[in-house]
């Protein structure tokens, strides 16, 4: 992943959706890529179009070791809105 940012790589991209590399490792239970993104500084508060960001995703699949990670990275907007995602 250096290698891509070194190369002018946006970590922050997303999808159509505004689905961040992070939010579907968090969706998906990918730590590894998920830690590795984070030490390149990426937002880690970043919502997709519909609010949920990869705190909310990772809570709501189960997935606890990212929760942490997310949290220990600064990912503490928790607040819940008005559609029942945080953002």
């Amino acid at each position: 992943m250096r290698a891509l940012m070194d190369l002018g790589a946006d970590i922050n991209k997303a999808t159509d959706n505004g689905a961040t590399a992070l939010y579907i490792g968090a969706e998906n239970g990918h730590e590894a890529v998920m830690r590795a993104l984070m030490e390149l500084a990426v937002d880690v508060n970043k919502a997709r179009d519909n609010g949920g960001t990869p705190l909310l995703i990772a809570a709501q699949v189960g997935h606890e070791a990212i929760v942490r990670a997310l949290i220990e990275a600064g990912a503490a907007d928790i607040m819940v809105t008005g559609l029942g995602f945080n953002g």
